[in-house]
């Protein structure tokens, strides 16, 4: 019986020894420059966003299990979601006269995912002639996936005026 008890601590030992090597960099073993060169690409993404047609927009949204957005109220889950409202608001055709992002700040959490906060501003006239003007804040969790930086988190609220 103490012979099973040894071999299992030392069979768990060795599976968590090996273990160790097969852990990601964290934040911290990032070097400032890998922190920066991360920090420009997933602000890069975002500068699109803007200017951003259907597809960067669908493609800006990461279409995988999890994805979840978190706006003025409510929670959607499911990239489902963010594609039909997409859909719907290049439909609508709606002419945007302004859009702009600021005061952005990335945080690294590892070489493949990183949060952006950003404030926004835009202002569109629908097919209808009204103006709707919007402002706020926004938070953003970028994945890195099938290589390019993609949001699976997002949260914030508008503004109207």
């Amino acid at each position: 019986m103490r012979f099973r008890v040894r071999f299992r601590v030392l069979l768990a030992f060795i599976c968590l020894s090996s273990l160790q090597g097969c852990v990601r960099e964290s934040r911290a073993e990032l070097s400032d420059a890998e922190r920066r060169a991360i920090a420009e690409a997933v602000q890069q993404r975002m500068d699109g966003y803007c200017k951003g047609d259907l597809d960067f927009l669908n493609g800006f949204w990461a279409d995988t299990p999890g994805f979840v957005i978190a706006a003025d109220g409510g929670i959607q889950e499911g990239y489902s979601y963010i594609r039909d409202a997409n859909r719907t608001w290049f439909a609508e055709k709606p002419q945007t006269i302004y859009c702009s992002m600021s005061n952005g700040h990335v945080y690294v959490l590892s070489p493949e995912a990183a949060s952006l906060a950003t404030e926004f501003k835009w202002g569109i006239v629908t097919a209808a002639g009204d103006t709707v003007e919007s402002y706020g804040s926004w938070m953003y969790v970028f994945a890195f996936l099938d290589g390019q930086w993609r949001v699976v988190h997002s949260a914030g609220t508008h503004h109207y005026r």
